[in-house]
């Protein structure tokens, strides 16, 4: 329905009515708000620590967002 750009392409999951979107190149992850009118960023932040590409699949569980970057995994409480 629309093109937009953002960083990089990468990796997107969904839960609770949301995109995390984690492009593979900066580690940047984005909150996304699934709206057929655009790409609506809640919020966005970047990886900071391992390294190498950013190829592993985030995933959500519990509340928790596991990030994995190299030998570094690192957890994110995504509770409403």
């Amino acid at each position: 329905m629309y093109d937009q750009e953002w960083f990089n392409k990468g990796t997107v999951i969904y839960a609770d009515g949301h995109l995390y979107c984690m492009e593979e190149k900066r580690g940047n992850i984005a909150l996304v708000l699934p709206d057929p009118s655009g790409f609506k960023v809640v919020s966005t932040f970047r990886i900071e620590q391992g390294d190498g590409p950013y190829w592993a699949h985030p995933v959500i569980f519990n509340g928790n967002l596991y990030v994995r970057h190299g030998n570094v995994l690192m957890v994110y409480n995504v509770k409403k």
